[in-house]
C-alpha cells in the first residue's frame, strides 16, 4: 500500500506518460534566457528523431518583430502572430515536435507537456555574464527566474497538469536533455519540487538598501 506522498508522486509520473503517449506529442521548453533551452532542445530533437521548432527562429524566418528595444537590447515580437506560426509549424509536422523559446510560455500552443527550465540565479547570473550581456539585461533575466515568471506565465496559458519543472543548475545540457527524456518515457519520477528562489532575492534587497543608506 502506497503512503499519501509515494501515491502523489506515482500520479505525477503516471500522468506525464498519458500526456504524452498520444499519437503525436508536442513538448514545449521555456524558461528564461540562460537556463539551456536551445541546446537541450537541439539534443532531445537529434535523439529522438524529432522535429525542432525554435521561436526565435519563426520570430525571424516571418519578420514578426514591430520594434527594438534598445534598453533590453531586444525586438518586440507581435505575440499573436507567433503563436499562429508556431501553431501552423506543429501541424505541417508528421511527427513529434520540440517546441522551445523563453516566449513559448507567454503564449498558447498545442502541448502535450510543458518543460520549464529553471537555474540558481547565481549561476543564472554567471551564464549570462558569459554571453556578454549587459548588467541590466542580465539583472532582469535573474529577478524573471527569482520571481518564477515563466512558471506563472506558463499557468497563465497551459493546463497547470501539463507544466513541470526542471533544474538545469550544475548540470551539463546532455544530462539535463537525458533527465528529460527519461521523465517522458516514464523511466524516471518528475520531480514534485518548486524552486523557490525568494530567499536570495530578499538578501539581494536587503544589501541594495544597506548600500543606500
Amino acid at each position: 500500500m502506497r503512503t499519501g506522498r509515494e501515491e502523489n508522486a506515482f500520479t505525477v509520473c503516471k500522468k506525464i506518460v498519458i500526456l504524452v503517449a498520444s499519437s503525436k506529442k508536442i513538448i514545449i521548453l521555456t524558461g528564461v534566457p540562460g537556463t539551456g533551452k536551445t541546446e537541450i532542445a537541439k539534443i532531445i530533437a537529434k535523439q529522438r528523431g524529432w522535429k525542432l521548432i525554435a521561436a526565435n527562429g519563426i520570430a525571424k524566418k516571418y519578420g514578426l518583430f514591430s520594434s527594438y528595444d534598445a534598453q533590453d537590447e531586444a525586438h518586440v515580437v507581435r505575440m499573436d502572430e507567433l503563436a499562429k506560426k508556431i501553431t501552423s509549424e506543429i501541424k505541417k509536422s508528421k511527427g513529434n515536435c520540440v517546441v522551445e523559446g523563453h516566449l513559448c510560455c507567454e503564449i498558447k500552443l498545442p502541448a502535450s507537456a510543458v518543460v520549464v527550465l529553471r537555474t540558481h540565479p547565481k549561476e543564472l547570473e554567471a551564464r549570462l555574464e558569459k554571453r556578454g550581456y549587459a548588467q541590466e539585461k542580465i539583472r532582469k533575466n535573474v529577478l524573471a527566474e527569482m520571481l518564477d515568471y515563466c512558471v506563472l506565465a506558463s499557468e497563465k496559458n497551459y493546463p497547470k497538469g501539463k507544466i513541470f519543472e526542471i533544474d538545469t543548475s550544475g548540470k551539463k545540457v546532455a544530462e539535463s536533455a537525458k533527465e528529460i527524456i527519461e521523465l517522458l518515457a516514464g523511466k524516471k519520477k518528475m520531480p514534485k519540487k518548486h524552486f523557490d528562489w525568494s530567499g536570495i532575492l530578499f538578501a539581494r534587497e536587503v544589501d541594495f538598501r544597506n548600500l543606500k543608506s
